[in-house]
């Protein structure tokens, strides 16, 4: 069946959303022993995931059914796939992720013991091994392995022969037959501003540099465009001057990835004695009601010289293609005292940002 014939399935509700679930672990898993260690099963599962589903930039499937039925995602999507799939077999899993330096990216961490992780990625097709100590690696543990020979990388072999079990044997080897350039290891880690697993409490903070009159992201965005396809397009592929990614420029608050990310805003060439605006319009912004007592929320603080803080209450929408689109926005205004000065954003509940906007003096 092809998976675009998905859809009618999930018109039946969970019940049957389990089975589609369950029917492409079977898939992944044919061949595989039933004694199999569970590493090979998730293996098995990663490369099924990586062979699958076609990697497109700007998909936005936000659930694992979602990518079945389109059968294309981004690295968020696969992972979050994978972890469906692994949590169907009794895997325990969390997301991992880096950001900055190199584009943001998310893959899946793998419990398989209190003690023995592993890092796996469907996206690139990839999964974290140590030859010489005989077990998986955690992305915890990458820096340990970065002069490691041989690198503690299996690469999918994208020739495989889907016909035999998805096994280390026949799925995987320590080379990339197609020298793949999209994958970088170890600069995908050692260049990062952040490496670390979702939902364990810590905040990535994102900084950013802004003068009067830069505009991050695209303001005026109303509609798609092949180049802008959602109103965060332009700002989740932001980049310093230097080249390297300003990773979740786009993100504010706990994301459904389990990710917690605030911004740092430093802001220079102000004019002392002059007023401004800090401006975010925000496109989606949502919120589980039963982690607070109200809705979604930013919070911009003037924190370098210290000042007082803004909260912003907003309604729980998002965008919806095809839809008018309307932004709701946050706004701080402040008087400069010093030429340089620093407001932080944190938020409550998971925020989309379109852009951030440092509005120029009133003539």
């Amino acid at each position: 069946m092809k998976i675009s014939a998905e859809a009618d399935f999930f018109k039946a509700g969970p019940s049957r959303e389990l089975s589609i679930i369950a029917r492409h672990a079977a898939n992944a898993l044919a061949g595989i022993p039933k004694n199999a260690s569970r590493y090979d099963k998730a293996a098995a599962l990663n490369a099924y995931v990586h062979l699958t589903i076609k990697r497109t930039h700007g998909s936005v499937a936000q659930t694992a059914e979602e990518v079945l039925v389109t059968g294309e995602a981004v690295c968020g999507g696969m992972s979050l796939l994978l972890i469906k799939l692994l949590a169907h077999i009794g895997l325990q899993t969390e997301y991992a992720f880096t950001h900055g330096g190199l584009a943001a990216h998310s893959m899946v961490e793998i419990f398989f013991t209190e003690t023995v992780h592993g890092l796996f990625d469907p996206y690139h097709g990839v999964a974290f091994y140590s030859v010489a100590r005989g077990r998986p690696i955690s992305i915890l543990e990458i820096d340990d392995f970065v002069e490691a020979d041989p690198k503690p990388v299996f690469f999918v072999r994208r020739s495989v022969d889907r016909s035999l079990p998805l096994t280390r044997e026949n799925a995987y080897s320590p080379t990339d037959e197609d020298d793949r350039r999209d994958f970088a290891f170890p600069d995908l880690f050692t260049k990062a501003d952040g490496v670390g697993i979702g939902n364990r409490g810590f905040v990535s903070f994102i900084h950013m540099e802004l003068s009067p009159g830069t505009a991050l992201g695209d303001p005026m965005w109303s509609s798609p465009s092949e180049p802008a396809p959602r109103p965060w397009s332009e700002l989740s592929q932001l980049q310093h001057h230097s080249g390297n990614y300003i990773s979740w420029a786009y993100l504010l608050g706990q994301t459904s990835l389990g990710y917690r990310i605030g911004h740092v805003y430093d802001m220079k060439n102000l004019v002392p004695g002059t007023r401004y605006e800090l401006l975010l319009k925000v496109t989606n912004a949502y919120v589980k009601s039963q982690t607070t007592l109200h809705g979604p929320a930013i919070t911009l603080n003037l924190a370098r010289p210290r000042g007082r803080s803004q909260f912003v209450s907003l309604d729980a929408r998002g965008y919806r293609q095809g839809d008018e689109y309307h932004p709701q926005s946050a706004r701080i205004a402040f008087t400069a005292t010093t030429s340089e000065q620093m407001i932080i954003a944190a938020a409550t509940g998971d925020i989309v940002l379109q852009s951030i906007h440092l509005v120029e003096p009133d003539v």
